[in-house]
């Protein structure tokens, strides 16, 4: 949960500094390398982390949504009553 939170922070702040670079068209992108720092010699471009914004917005999903994840500590870690169905 708290990386994937984490990461939509991250990048959504490198669009932020990267500003209109980040949104022009042109720039390249991920070429199939699923994050920047993952592979060496991947481009350090507006266009890369571009992409990395757009694919940090499904990291809540395909970790487990936000939601569901909260509701696992809650019940399994702290021990709080289970959510009515």
């Amino acid at each position: 949960m708290f990386w994937s939170e984490w990461i939509q922070e991250t990048t959504e702040l490198a669009l932020d500094v990267l500003g209109m670079d980040a949104v022009t068209a042109g720039s390249d992108g991920l070429r199939g390398v699923s994050f920047p720092a993952a592979e060496a010699g991947t481009p350090n471009t507006a266009g890369t982390w571009a992409d990395y914004f757009l694919r940090a917005r499904a990291a809540t999903i395909y970790a487990g949504s936000s939601e569901i994840q909260r509701n696992i500590i809650a019940e399994r870690m702290l021990g709080l009553p289970r959510e009515p169905r």
